[in-house]
């Protein structure tokens, strides 16, 4: 199975260091091919290998840094 791509809006981000810090941290795990954090609308894109990561892992990832995620509506 190839990778997912999912978008997960994120609150609690408020400047470029927690875009950063997002991104550091998502870029730094294993599974997780792309990660791009949006500012300006508060969203996540996670291109991610389901084998080796699945959305819950994300969202407590997420979490530990102290923002929470929401999958956007579809």
């Amino acid at each position: 199975m190839g990778p997912i791509r999912e978008v997960f809006l994120v609150s609690g981000m408020g400047c470029k260091a927690c875009v950063q810090k997002i991104e550091d941290a998502l870029g730094r795990t294993e599974g997780i091919m792309d990660a791009e954090v949006d500012l300006e609308n508060k969203k996540v894109s996670v291109a991610y290998e389901s084998e080796l990561i699945d959305a819950k892992k994300i969202f407590n990832l997420v979490q530990e840094l102290g923002y929470e995620l929401k999958k956007e509506a579809s």
